[in-house]
C-alpha cells in the first residue's frame, strides 16, 4: 500500500471518528418556559443554549467559550434549568414578560465579578445630622422580635 493511500485512509478514519462523536451529541427540549424538559447527551453548553434559544427564545451572550460537554436531564422553569446548566459560571439571567436573556461573565467562582449593586447610588440625607453621644459603657440590648402589627 502506498503512503498516499495510507494517508487517505488515516484522514477518512479520523473524519469518521469525529463524525461519530458529533452524531452522539443530542439536545431535546419539550414543554413551555414554565415547565421545561431538557435532555442532553454529550452536547456543548453552546449547543444547549442554542436549542433553548430556538425552543423558548432565550437570548444569550458569553464572555467565555462554551465548549464544556454536558449530559443529563433538566426539568423545571426555564430560569431554573439555565441556572443548573450554567452552575459554576458567573452569569446574569434576566427576564421581562416572555423574553429571557443570559449573559455569561466568567467561568468559576475564583474570578471576581463586579457587584452590580455597588453601582446603585444611595440617597444622601439633606437634613442636618445630629450627633449624639452615649455614656461610656452603655450597651443597648439586641432588638426584640417584631410585633405582628408591625409586619
Amino acid at each position: 500500500m502506498s503512503s498516499t493511500h495510507f494517508r487517505l485512509l488515516r484522514v477518512v478514519g479520523f473524519s469518521l471518528l469525529a463524525a461519530s462523536s458529533l452524531a452522539h451529541a443530542e439536545v431535546r427540549t419539550q414543554g413551555t418556559p414554565e415547565v421545561v424538559h431538557l435532555e442532553v447527551k454529550n452536547a456543548s453548553i453552546a449547543d444547549v443554549l442554542d436549542a433553548l434559544r430556538d425552543a423558548y427564545g432565550l437570548a444569550y451572550r458569553s464572555n467565555i467559550p462554551l465548549e464544556r460537554q454536558v449530559s443529563g436531564t433538566y426539568e423545571g422553569p426555564l430560569p431554573q434549568v439555565v441556572t443548573r446548566l450554567l452552575e459554576g459560571n458567573n452569569f446574569v439571567l434576566t427576564h421581562s414578560g416572555n423574553s429571557f436573556q443570559v449573559v455569561i461573565l466568567s467561568s468559576g467562582a475564583s474570578q471576581a465579578v463586579p457587584n452590580a449593586l455597588s453601582a446603585i447610588p444611595f440617597p444622601i440625607p439633606t437634613g442636618k445630622a445630629v450627633a449624639t453621644q452615649m455614656p461610656p459603657g452603655l450597651v443597648l440590648p439586641p432588638p426584640g422580635p417584631t410585633s405582628p402589627s408591625a409586619r
